[in-house]
């Protein structure tokens, strides 16, 4: 069916003001996060409609109503409790699932959706991952989605790479998380984004932490530096085994020494193929 209906018209003006709100969001008040969720859930309602507009009759345009009815309630459904969700505790965090894909912090009881991270820091990690999990095995190198439950605000990480212990293998077949009740990984790795926020979160927050849950050894890849920081945990205390850079081998107290410059490494995220 062709013809436009009421409801179309109201969408798409919806839309229009969604776009506008989420506008407002990001550029006066710095919201990422919600504002994303909105974007997605506020548009969508358009997207069905338009999609039920060119039905072929009228059954069809009644069930392609009926199924954006449905999954645009879903999505409402799940904003409202993202907004109003509290959690007491780290274990009633572990037991929710929103039906999504999406990594979560756990932010003074709240969930905060992880952004994407940047198609570099993504190449970093990634090279790496590969270049680790020939030297170590592919079960003990775990990329972004590996959840790390540590002490303070957020109550947990997923860091950009993480070498985890053999025993870590068997205890994350159920889920991809590492509890502060288990040993702590071997080898955490954090690719730097650009900006102030981002430089503290890496060089401050998170080095605190992965100190504070007693990970072995802390890599701060910044591209914008070109170096690597590689630290150590000694007595409870991370102590700065030295910055990586150039035509530098990487030495890694755990790992022993790698086959792998800071060149060879920032490198592979700017090679054409």
């Amino acid at each position: 069916m062709s013809k436009k209906s009421i409801a179309y018209e109201k969408a798409y003006q919806l839309a229009i003001r969604i776009v506008n709100a989420y506008k407002y969001l990001v550029n006066q008040k710095r919201e990422f996060i919600l504002s994303k969720q909105m974007l997605r859930s506020g548009t969508s309602i358009g997207a069905n409609l338009a999609e039920a507009n060119s039905a072929i009759s009228s059954a069809d345009f009644s069930a392609k109503v009926s199924i954006a009815y449905f999954d645009d309630r879903c999505k409402a459904l799940r904003l409202m409790v993202r907004l109003q969700q509290q959690f007491h505790s780290f274990e009633e965090y572990l037991s929710y699932d929103d039906g999504t894909d999406n990594l979560y912090e756990l932010f003074n009881g709240e969930l905060i959706e992880v952004p994407p991270e940047s198609g570099l820091n993504v190449e970093i990690a990634t090279f790496l991952l590969l270049q680790l999990a020939l030297k170590l095995g592919h079960q003990r190198v775990r990329g972004h989605g590996l959840e790390l439950e540590v002490r303070g605000e957020p109550r947990n990480r997923y860091p950009d790479l993480t070498v985890i212990r053999e025993e870590h293998i068997e205890q994350l077949k159920r889920r991809n998380t590492i509890r502060l009740s288990m040993a702590p990984p071997v080898l955490v790795v954090e690719v730097v984004s650009p900006g102030e926020v981002q430089h503290n979160r890496d060089y401050v927050a998170k080095r605190l932490q992965y100190q504070d849950v007693g990970v072995l050894e802390y890599w701060i890849v910044d591209p914008q530096a070109s170096a690597i920081w590689v630290l150590e945990l000694v007595k409870g205390v991370y102590r700065e085994v030295g910055a990586v850079v150039g035509e530098s081998v990487v030495v890694s107290p755990q790992l022993g020494t790698l086959e792998l410059t800071a060149a060879d490494i920032f490198a592979a995220a700017h090679t054409q193929k």
